[in-house]
């Protein structure tokens, strides 16, 4: 059964990776829109060097009650571009670690439920990916996008 599973695995990356090759041949080919520029690279004009988060749905309490879930798109901003391959293979620990923290207390700005407090959240999640890649790795959170669902 374990045989089975790792060849179904490995048979995923190798169809993966020549998809990828066949994307980045297509890619070189037009030029880079607006979003591809987004997905991994420097911000526009920004200089910053960072890496498009998967996006997390967290939970906003107050006083322990559930109002509402928001997405929250994030991405990393690192301290070099020669971090990008540490982070990239680290992403689903970061990930994992960022939901633990989202649900381990409120994101709300104090009582006040409509408010997401991202200032807040965004220290936390710097203290969280600095436990899981090491200090100074990740220098900042951006929240490219908060959308409430629910409630």
């Amino acid at each position: 059964m374990r045989l089975l599973i790792a060849l179904i695995m490995m048979a995923i990356f190798l169809g993966s990776g020549s998809s990828q090759a066949a994307e980045a041949a297509n890619q070189a080919a037009a030029p880079p829109t607006t979003t591809e520029t987004l997905a991994g690279g420097p911000l526009a004009g920004s200089g910053k060097s960072g890496i498009d988060m998967p996006s997390l749905m967290a939970p906003v309490t107050v006083d322990g009650e559930l109002r509402y879930y928001v997405y929250l798109a994030i991405r990393l901003n690192l301290s070099s571009d020669g971090q990008k391959d540490l982070v990239l293979e680290r992403i689903p620990y970061v990930q994992d670690a960022f939901l633990r923290e989202v649900h381990r207390a409120s994101l709300a700005l104090g009582a006040d439920a409509e408010t997401v407090d991202a200032h807040a959240l965004s220290e936390r999640l710097i203290a969280v990916a600095a436990k899981v890649l090491g200090p100074g790795v990740v220098t900042g959170i951006e929240f490219r996008n908060i959308v409430r669902r629910g409630g």
